[in-house]
C-alpha cells in the first residue's frame, strides 16, 4: 500500500500558507480570482495558481487553458499531499504540459527559486512562459476572500459595477440607463458590454415614469428592495474601504 504524507488536512490551510509565502517575496495575492484559486502579480507578471491536497488529474486540466483565453503569464499546480512515486509522474505530466509545479510539502516557498528543477536539470523558466493575448482581469483592490474552500466567494467586474450603481442611485435617489453604461465603461472593457447595462437596472432596479433630465427619452430607475450590496457584501466592503482611503 501506498502511503501518502499527508502534510495539510485542508485545501485552504495549504492556500493560506502559499499566499503568506507568496506575500512575504513580494508578491501581490488574490483569491479565488477568475477561476484561479491563487492570482500572484509581481510587477507586470502574473502567476495563476491551481491547488488541490493530492496530485490529480482534475487540478491539470483545471490550469490548462486555451491562449486565446485570459490568462496569466505562468501557470501553476500546487499540491500538500502526495506518495513521492505518484509525485514524480505527476511532475512529468505538468512540466510537458507547461506548468510549474508547486510541492508544498518539500518548503512552502520551495517553489519561488527552484519549481523548475527536474531530473533532467534545471529547466529555464522561459519554458514555462505563456503568451496570453489577454491577461486575467483584477479587481481595483485585493479581496478579503479565503482561497481553496469550497464554492468559494468571487469577484468580477459585473458585481463591481452592480455596486457601485447601487452607490450613485443612493447619492441622488434614482439612475438612469445613462449612468448604467458610464459605470459599466469604467469597469468593463468595451467589447464585452454588449446589452448589460440594461439588464443590470432590471435585475436590481425598478423603472418609474420620470425622466432623466439629462435625456427625455431615458427613464429613471430606483432600487428594488433587494440590492447588490445584500448578495455581495463583501464587494461593497472593499468598495467602501478604498473610498475612505482614497
Amino acid at each position: 500500500m501506498i502511503k501518502i504524507h499527508k502534510k495539510y488536512q485542508l485545501e485552504k490551510d495549504m492556500c493560506y500558507e502559499l499566499s503568506n509565502h507568496a506575500k512575504a517575496a513580494g508578491w501581490i495575492v488574490y483569491p479565488e480570482q477568475c477561476g484561479w484559486d491563487l492570482l500572484l502579480i509581481r510587477g507586470n507578471i502574473q502567476v495563476g495558481v491551481q491547488a488541490k491536497l493530492r496530485p490529480t488529474v482534475k487540478v491539470l486540466s483545471q490550469a490548462l487553458i486555451s491562449e486565446h483565453e485570459p490568462g496569466p503569464h505562468y501557470r501553476a499546480v500546487a499540491i500538500g499531499n502526495s506518495h513521492w512515486q505518484e509525485k514524480k509522474d505527476f511532475a512529468k505530466v505538468a512540466m510537458a504540459s507547461k506548468l510549474v509545479l508547486i510541492d508544498m510539502c518539500v518548503h512552502p516557498d520551495y517553489w519561488l527559486s527552484e519549481a523548475t528543477r527536474s531530473e533532467l536539470g534545471k529547466i529555464s523558466w522561459r519554458y514555462y512562459r505563456h503568451f496570453p493575448k489577454e491577461v486575467v482581469w483584477t479587481p481595483p483592490f485585493v479581496p478579503d476572500l479565503e482561497a481553496g474552500i469550497p464554492s468559494p466567494k468571487t469577484i468580477s467586474p459585473w458585481k463591481i459595477v452592480a455596486i457601485k450603481l447601487e452607490l450613485v442611485a443612493q447619492g441622488k435617489g434614482w439612475v438612469s440607463i445613462i449612468d448604467a453604461r458610464e459605470v459599466v465603461q469604467e469597469e468593463v472593457p468595451i467589447e464585452k458590454i454588449g446589452s448589460y447595462p440594461r439588464t443590470l437596472l432590471q435585475s436590481y432596479f425598478t423603472c418609474t415614469r420620470e425622466t432623466d433630465p439629462r435625456n427625455k427619452r431615458c427613464k429613471r430607475w430606483v432600487l428594488k428592495h433587494k440590492k447588490p450590496s445584500d448578495q455581495y457584501p463583501y464587494v461593497f466592503n472593499a468598495l467602501e474601504r478604498e473610498k475612505k482611503n482614497a
